[in-house]
Formats: C-alpha cells, structure tokens, sequence
C-alpha cells in the first residue's frame, strides 16, 4: 500500500511538471502570437485613421497591447528549459526590439501625414521583424508540443512498470503469507505422524462433535 501511495505520487508529480512546461506555455505562446498581430492591426489604423479621438483610441489599444506581449513573453519564458528554446528565445528577443523601432518609425510618419511613406515603412522595413518574431513563437509551440506528447509517452511507459512492480510485489507478498502459513502448519504436526494419524485425529474430534 504504501508503494503503490509512493509511486502514485511520483506519477502525479511528473505529471503536473509535463502539464506546466509544455501545456501552460503554449497558452502563453498563443496568446503572446495574437497580441503581436493585434498590434499590427493597431498600427495600420494609426497610421491611416483621420479622426483623432479614433486615432487616439487606436494608440491606447495598442500601447495595451504591447503591454500584454511584454507580460507573456515574461510568462513564457520563465518555463522554458532546453537549449534549443532559449535559442528561439534569443531570436525574438533580438528582433522585436527592432520591429518595435521601424513600427515607431512608421507611425511617426502616418501622424504627420505621410501616410504613403509609413506604410512603406511599416510593410518593408517592419513587418518582416514581426513576421519571424511570430514564426519564431510558433516554432516554440511545435516544439512543446512535440515535447509534451514525449513525455506522455513516456509516463504512459513508466506508469504500466509501476503497476506491474506493484503486481510483482503483492504477488511476491502473498507467496510469503502462503509459505509461512504452510510452515506454520508443518511445525504444529509431530513428526512421527503419518497422514492416517491425522485422519484419525480429524474423525475422533468430529465424533466427539
């Protein structure tokens, strides 16, 4: 019982670990990949909006909405562990930042109204930084994806050796109890009885019945 307690423990555990690394950041991931687009969308209507509290609105949601690529990436990040996504990780960290200075660059010129020139900007010189940032996100997913049916696989694996050490240990248990209640019984016989004594014994004690 208390192996099996033991073990039961150790499977929830590895469990909850593959639940946390390779599911939760995924959710991130996604989140952190529509944030990015959102702000793309928000970008354009700066640049091409003409009423100004449209325009304003329009900064406002995406000033929010970097606020919520900077939050996620804070999330994910803290559960990534191979090298291979810290690589990825570098990637975008080394990329957004110069989406982020072309984008800026661009919507300076919309609000000046060269509306022309911020989206040759923008479609040119920014978006392709935007685009393998969030390229490099979904590579991320694949990845913890791939890692995630892995290690179902493989606590699929050791759950099935864990139960059949389990069986293996009670079977042995009761071998044990068996042998030593045979032993028991063995020791309690004199050894010059034969097995006619026995039935002897066994018939005086039912006639006395």
């Amino acid at each position: 019982g208390l192996l099996a307690l033991i073990l039961l423990l150790v499977l929830d555990n590895q469990y909850s670990t593959a639940l946390v690394q390779n599911g939760f950041i995924q959710g991130d991931l996604g989140e952190y990949n529509a944030y990015l687009n959102k702000g793309g969308a928000f970008v354009r209507d700066v640049i091409f909006l003409t009423d100004q509290n449209e325009i304003a609105e329009a900064q406002a949601s995406l000033a929010e909405s970097d606020e919520k690529v900077d939050y996620y990436l804070e999330q994910f990040e803290a559960k990534l562990e191979s090298a291979e996504e810290r690589a990825i990780l570098n990637d975008i960290k080394e990329n957004y930042p110069k989406y982020i200075e072309l984008r800026d660059k661009a919507i300076n010129e919309g609000l000046n109204g060269s509306n022309d020139a911020a989206l040759e900007i923008f479609r040119k010189d920014a978006d392709p930084y935007l685009v393998q940032v969030m390229q490099d996100s979904d590579d991320l997913i694949a990845m913890n994806i791939q890692m995630g049916d892995a290690k179902s696989d493989s606590l699929s694996t050791l759950t099935i050796v864990m139960m059949l050490i389990i069986i293996a240990v009670i079977a042995v248990a009761a071998v044990i109890v068996v042998v030593a209640i045979l032993l028991g019984v063995n020791a309690a016989i004199p050894k010059n009885y034969t097995v006619g004594d026995i039935y002897v014994e066994n018939r005086k004690i039912s006639e006395k019945a």
